[in-house]
Parts: structure tokens; sequence; C-alpha cells
């Protein structure tokens, strides 16, 4: 195998100017090459200085890959190479890179200019690990016509953010993660979550909603995690169970706030990208004195060990002949360039596999699979000849009927595995066989004690294993209310006025007692009524003194009500229009920066200072029987059927005024009306 390295390094060690050599494509370019795949890889940070080790160690994987590959002999007509040109983690010379290496196949002559020859024939790209460059490649994508792999979940959902087609994933991504969190979610008998994300996945966090909803688990709120009081705000919330979207130094960061892990709740994390919690970041993810219980949801990645071996070979028998392999010992093992001598217990004391090397390896053995179906018929070598629509068409079916076995040609620690793909969600072709895992901690009289949940392999059938190690009726549930806007029964929102309406404490509450008044009159409702204004405030205080009073006497036991003024306008139409829309309808409103919805249902009462006409008005409706709920009016008419009044009828005033006349012996009296007498 020492040939393909020879051929590898030297192409980093081509140029003279340390400061371009860095953009020097790595190449393998094995005799009688027959395909080629290639793109971008972040060698360095964007300063073009800083090794980023695990994508020298993902690179070099990938060739080891190919070197099992091409020195198979019944792999002769269908070998493989690889074309790495290094992006520096800068969006821009991603696509530079990635259009270079298009036109070193030939992929850019025009239709007319086209020779037969006996080149490498483009099967594929290879998106950028980091999201900023996948998007940038995602720009070309758009445009052009070919299959892209990724091998990071981060460029799966840059290229998903920018509608690309033809997108293989060796990796599992988001929505693999999600599928996993819903079938925990019902283990759990649970549906509602709250969310906690950076700020910086805001299209992420679109996906993972849109998914969760379409499984019938809703989201009752999303805070960014900079939330000012986020315990407070994780504690209003209606849901148990947190759901985080955080890089894993957030993630721990924010479960040692005292605050956030003494919270009795179940915090669920999902990961952003490849990084999983070790032993070491367990012990750090919960302190001792924790209540709070947490699920990690981590991909399963398989060790390679012959990998590692090849991999330290490599670095031993050239880190002083070939500047990168120079740099990686360097930085990697923290010697100067003059004092860097290491031996190999050295080098394999800080070796630690990157979590897409797998990825990484299983991509390229489905593209070498594919080269080999395509090879060895005449007629798809033909369809294949140059980089045609039609050529791509038959990659991607080829991908979706692919079934390779791992023989004993092949790296053994994927002996016996097969290889297969099926179409995901966004239409993404989506490796099987990839395992997801939901490992509880949990503490237990100051020790964290780890439980594997769920095991789940992805597949058009996910095999999902279940585990249950502590009581089902143990564990946090988390369950929609009733009238909650964000359980599934508002899709379609009516917004309303929001300065006719108003809430004392403006947030949502499961249930709302509504009163009406007439603030405003005129036919634009913006002229301001003389009325007295302590009605809607003896209304405001005398809900919340109710509430504040009365718990002792499990008046409201289990039950939380807000107070919902309403502005009628002084017109009998706005006050009924109020009265059916909250029975029928979602709607919504803002009060101070928050949009409050209210939902068909959550009105259990209605309480009315309204006069003349339009009191009239909403008597007659509800003596019609249409309303579910009762209402309370502050006049003294007869009250209708499903209303009452808050003061004594007129037949109940006359006799109190009788009697009150004839305890004072008077016997003629001056009466005076007014005209709505």
């Amino acid at each position: 195998m020492q040939w393909v390295l020879l051929v590898a390094v030297t192409g980093f060690a081509a140029a003279v100017d340390p400061l371009c050599s860095v953009y020097d494509p790595f190449k393998v370019l094995p005799d009688n090459n027959k395909f080629q795949i290639g793109g971008a890889f972040p060698l360095h940070g964007d300063d073009c200085k800083k090794l980023l080790p695990d994508t020298v160690q993902e690179i070099v994987a990938i060739q080891w890959a190919l070197t099992h590959w091409n020195q198979n002999p019944a792999n002769y007509n269908a070998k493989l190479g690889l074309y790495a040109g290094d992006s520096c983690s800068r969006a821009q010379e991603a696509l530079s890179q990635s259009l270079r290496f298009l036109d070193s196949v030939g992929y850019h002559e025009p239709k007319e200019c086209r020779v037969e020859s006996a080149g490498a024939k483009l099967l594929g790209v290879i998106a950028p690990k980091d999201h900023s460059s996948s998007s940038s490649l995602g720009t070309l994508l758009t445009v052009a016509n070919l299959p892209v792999a990724a091998y990071t979940s981060q460029s799966v959902s840059a290229l998903l953010e920018m509608d690309v087609q033809n997108i293989i994933a060796t990796t599992p991504t988001i929505e693999i993660y999600v599928e996993v969190l819903v079938k925990l979610m019902v283990a759990l008998r649970s549906n509602l979550v709250t969310i906690v994300e950076d700020g910086y996945s805001s299209e992420i966090v679109k996906r993972v909603v849109t998914q969760l909803n379409e499984a019938d688990i809703f989201v009752s709120d999303s805070l960014d995690i900079q939330t000012p009081d986020l315990a407070q705000a994780l504690e209003d919330s209606d849901s148990e169970i947190v759901l985080s979207l955080l890089p894993k130094n957030e993630l721990i960061e924010t479960l040692n706030d005292p605050t956030i892990y003494k919270m009795d709740k179940l915090w669920i994390s999902l990961p952003l990208d490849e990084e999983t919690l070790d032993v070491t970041d367990q012990a750090k993810v919960l302190p001792p004195d924790s209540k709070i219980e947490f699920i990690s949801l981590q991909a399963e990645f398989v060790e390679l060990p012959q990998f590692r071996d090849y991999f330290l070979r490599v670095l031993k028998n050239n880190y002083k002949s070939y500047q990168l392999l120079t740099t990686y010992v360097q930085q990697v093992y923290d010697c100067n360039s003059t004092i860097c001598e290491v031996d190999k217990e050295q080098l394999s004391q800080k070796y630690l596999q990157s979590k897409s090397t797998e990825a990484a390896v299983r991509l390229t053995y489905a593209f070498a699979a594919v080269g080999q179906k395509i090879g060895s018929n005449v007629d798809k070598e033909r369809v294949c000849a140059h980089p045609t629509s039609e050529c791509v068409s038959l990659i991607m079916q080829e991908l979706q009927s692919l079934d390779y076995e791992f023989g004993i040609n092949d790296p053994a620690e994927l002996a016996g595995q097969r290889l297969s793909f099926y179409r995901g969600r966004g239409n993404v072709l989506l490796a099987s066989g990839m395992t997801v895992k939901a490992i509880e901690l949990h503490n237990s009289k100051g020790k964290i004690n780890v439980y594997e949940l769920m095991s789940y392999t992805s597949g058009s059938q996910p095999a999902v294993t279940l585990s249950s190690v502590r009581v089902t009726d143990q564990r946090r549930r988390s369950i929609c209310s009733p009238y909650r806007p964000f359980c599934g029964q508002c899709p379609n929102v009516q917004l309303v006025n929001g300065e006719r309406h108003f809430l004392s404490i403006p947030r949502h509450y499961p249930m709302y007692l509504m009163g009406l008044f007439d603030l405003h009159g005129g036919g634009t409702c913006q002229s301001m009524k003389a009325t007295d204004i302590s009605l809607p405030m003896a209304f405001i205080h005398t809900v919340w003194t109710f509430k504040q009073r009365f718990p002792d006497l499990f008046l409201l036991k289990n039950l939380d009500f807000g107070a919902l003024l309403v502005d009628s306008c002084s017109s009998g139409k706005q006050a009924i229009e109020t009265v059916v829309r909250a029975e029928t309808q979602c709607f919504r409103f803002n009060q101070a920066g928050r949009n409050i919805t209210i939902v068909p249902g959550s009105v259990f009462g209605y309480v009315s200072a309204l006069h003349g006409d339009s009191q009239e008005a909403l008597k007659g409706y509800f003596s019609s029987g249409d309303a579910a709920v009762a209402l309370v009016a502050a006049d003294s008419d007869s009250a209708p059927r499903h209303a009452f009044t808050a003061l004594p009828g007129a037949r109940s005033q006359a006799l109190a005024l009788l009697r009150f006349l004839n305890r004072m012996h008077w016997q003629f009296v001056t009466v005076a009306l007014s005209e709505q007498v």
C-alpha cells in the first residue's frame, strides 16, 4: 500500500511557496484509473496555518479505503481515484477547489467539444464537512446536476437548506436523530417539548419542529441559550421535557448552571454534529447534586483499529519528510520544528479516531461499488462516458439499489457488513445500518448512572430496540394540555388588533375569562369614550384577588386562567364577532413583544359591562343558546338564558323601593326617567 501514500503526500509537497502550497490538491491516481471522486476539504483553519487534524485523518481514511479497493484484483476494471483540495475552511475556496476538481475531469467541456478519452469518469462530488463551505458548494449544485456525497450532518443540513438534489449521506442526519426522538417520546408517552438552541441554527430548528409536528409532537417554546433568566423561562414553560440543539461545549456549560441542573425536568440532547458524550463528558454533564434528568442521542461509530495502525505507521515513517505530516505531529503532539522525536507508543497514546472516519470510508466504498457496477456493463459505461444528466440518474439509481457486502479484501472491521441506501426525508439517499442510541444519565444519591434506553438502526424499515431499565411510571411525562395553541389546534390563525385586547400578565394560559368593555367608540374605534375605567380595573383586580386568596379552598385546583380584557368599540356587531371568534377560531394578538394565541374553547366565561344597543345585541346572541359558556352582565335588566346579571333585576329593585317608602311613611314621590327606559 506504500505506493498510494507516495502519490498522496507528494501532492502536498509540490508547491514551494508556503503560503500557496496548501492549495495544491491531494491526489490518489492508481494505474488504470477508471473513475474519480473528489471535492474540497477543510484541512486548515481560515488562516491557512492551523491544521485541522480530524480532516487529515478523514482524507487518509479515504485513501486507505481506496488502497483496499484498488489493490483487489477483482476491481481491476473499476479502480477509483481521489482529488482533495484544501479549502482553508473558507467558503470561497471550497467553491474554487470543487470547480478545479470538476474541471480536472472535464465536467465544464461544452457538449460540442467533448471527445472520447480513456480518462477517469466522474462519479460524484464530496461535500466539505463544514456548514458554510457546503452552503457555498450548494450555490453551484443548484444549477449543476451532480451526485454530492456528505459524510457529516452539518454538510447535509447546508445542502438541504440550499435545496440541492442528489444528496448521498453516510452519517446520521438531523432527520434521523429526530426519528429517534419521536420513538423515544412515544416510549415516554409524551408529546410536548421546549426547545433550547444556540441562535445560529434557525433553519435546523424549523426542520426539527416541522418533523416533530408531523409526528404529533409539539413545541411549547423555542428559547435562545442567551435568553435572560433561561431557567425561569423553562420553569414557566408547559413542557416537562427540554430538547436542546446545542454544541457539546455549550451543552455541558448550560447543564452545569445550578439554576438549570436543579430543575425537576427531563433534558434531551440532540447533537448538531457528530460530537458524542464520552465517559469524560458524561462525568462533566451532570453535577452530583443535580435533580434534572438527562438523555443524550448520539451515534454509534465503528472503531477501526487497522486504520489506526496504518495511520500511525504513516506518521512514524513520513512525518520528517512531508510538511503536512510534520505539521500534524507538531500540532497534535505539541513539539516544535527542531525537536519532535516521537515513537509509536507516543503516537498511539494521543490517537483519537475522528467521528467522521467511518462515514468517510463508507462513502468511498459506496462510490467504488457503483463504479464497479457501471464499469462491468458496456451500456452503462457508455451512458457515463461523460458527466451528463443521464449518467447522474444512473449513478443515483445504482446507489439506491446497491447491496454491497464487505469481504476479505476490504477493511477487516467491516467484514460481513452490508452497504445499502434508502430514500429519507428531503429525498436524501441515506446509508442503512447507521445506529443512534438514547443514553440516559440518572443521578441516584450523588452517583451518575448510565443507561442505554434505546437503539435505533437506520433503514427503510428501521430497527428499534427498547430496554426499560427503570419503571416507566418513574419517568417524567410531558403532555399537551387542552386549549394550547401550540398543540396542533391552530393550523390557521386570525390576527386581531393588539390595541383592543389586553392581558394583565401577557402569557399563555390554559383558560381565560373574557371581559367586554366599551372603551372606544366611533366608526373607526378611535374616539375615547368618557367611560369610567374603574369597571375594567375592577374586573382585573377581582380576578387576580380571587386567584391569590382562594387556592386553599381548592376552587382553582390544578387550574390557572388569565383575565382577557377586550374593547368592543361600543358596537354590538364587534361584541358578537368577538364572542363568535373566541368560540370558533384561533386568534392572535401581540402584547409586550409576545404573540398571544387564544384557542377556541379556552374562554370559559364572559363578563360584560356594555351598555345600550351593544348589551342588547350581546344578550340576544346568548339567549339563542348558541354560546357554549355563560355571560355575566353588569346591568339590572332581566337576564336571558345562559346569561346572569351582577345587579338585582327591575322587579327586585321595585319591591325594595316599595319597602323603603313604606318604612319611611312616604306616600308621594317624584320620578325622573331617562330616555333609555
